[in-house]
């Protein structure tokens, strides 16, 4: 048996726009999800490489750089647009072809509308990130959920919505597609569209607890197990329509992320 996510687990998607400036002068808007990671005190935003590195969204965006970014969604229930106030330090995982990115934003003011207003953070847990041992509790058709941005999110508030599907990959394996390099994946049938890049990707938690003075049965908690990245386009008679088949890197890419983005 799943367990449906705590409502709050939809307000942990926020909405990213990323302006990347050429030297030319012309500036493109990067548009995704992102969600905060707290390791003790310190803070980051997760989201893909490609939001804050736009060549790796497309060649064309060769030499363009990231110039302002802004967050929008529920802090503490009230919802605020932020802009960034600060310069900041993005990780990436080591793997270039992993399109993960940790914001360090343990010491960084942000300017918000309304004015002055606090950003009480709905926030994940370092400790809810699964490790390997976790991945590997995984199974087939195990049920995730992906709380986030895309087009058709809800415009009564401007709230995030959850989408949700089925693992489709071993999650001991790494997923690999044609044309796609060797890196740390998970397949899932799930529709993610665009602006759904950067959702955390939670594997509902599963079983029963033992109750009190009992022994036996299983209970898997709930666990981020990766950040969605893109949808596979169907091939032959499909005509490159979407699969059904999304997919995110896994946890571990990360936790080496936070890693890289620490402050000195």
């Amino acid at each position: 048996m799943f367990h449906s996510p705590a409502k709050h687990l939809l307000y942990t998607a926020y909405k990213l726009a990323v302006e990347h400036v050429h030297p030319n002068g012309h500036s493109i808007k990067i548009v995704g999800t992102a969600f905060y990671i707290t390791r003790g005190s310190e803070m980051y935003l997760i989201t893909n490489r490609h939001n804050v590195d736009a060549v790796m969204k497309a060649e064309k965006y060769a030499g363009y750089r990231p110039d302002s970014l802004e967050l929008s969604g529920y802090f503490g229930g009230k919802y605020l647009h932020a802009r960034l106030a600060d310069d900041i330090s993005i990780g990436f995982p080591e793997n270039v072809d992993e399109d993960v990115a940790a914001i360090n934003l343990t010491n960084v003011r942000f300017a918000t509308e309304p004015p002055e207003h606090e950003m009480r953070v709905n926030y994940i847990s370092y400790d809810s990130i699964a490790d390997e041992k976790q991945l590997a509790s995984l199974s087939i058709c195990d049920m995730v959920a992906l709380p986030g941005y895309p087009d058709f999110y809800d415009r009564n508030g401007e709230r995030p919505i959850m989408r949700m599907g089925t693992i489709a990959s071993d999650p001991e394996s790494n997923y690999q597609d044609i044309d796609m390099s060797p890196a740390r994946r998970i397949a899932y049938e799930a529709f993610s569209s665009a602006g759904s890049s950067g959702s955390p990707v939670f594997a509902l938690a599963k079983g029963w607890k033992a109750g009190q003075g009992l022994s036996g049965g299983y209970f898997r908690d709930l666990l981020l197990v990766g950040v969605n990245a893109g949808h596979l386009r169907g091939r032959d008679d499909m005509h490159g329509s979407h699969s059904g088949i999304s997919y995110c890197f896994k946890s571990a890419c990360i936790i080496e992320a936070i890693d890289e983005a620490k402050l000195p």
